[in-house]
């Protein structure tokens, strides 16, 4: 799980954010088993700017389906 997991976060990334240079500053991750989600946390720079990015995965169908439910940045409520 934890190579798929990398690949799903790293399109994830790679789809929805636009820029020029892209670096990974820090993030954490916490699985709750009970909701079968994920919720990830990330600081990352682009071209120069930092910003704050979390997001929640629901898992389904013994993980072979995972749908962003919630997307943030710096804290503001991105529509999906």
């Amino acid at each position: 799980m934890s190579e798929d997991y990398h690949k799903l976060t790293s399109e994830i990334f790679e789809k929805n954010i636009v820029g020029e240079n892209i670096e990974h500053i820090s993030g954490e991750y916490e699985f709750d088993g009970e909701k079968l989600t994920t919720s990830e946390y990330r600081e990352v720079l682009v071209d120069g700017e930092t910003y704050k990015i979390a997001y929640i995965i629901e898992h389904r169908d013994d993980f072979k389906i995972a749908e962003i439910i919630e997307f943030r940045v710096n804290g503001e409520k991105i529509d999906l």
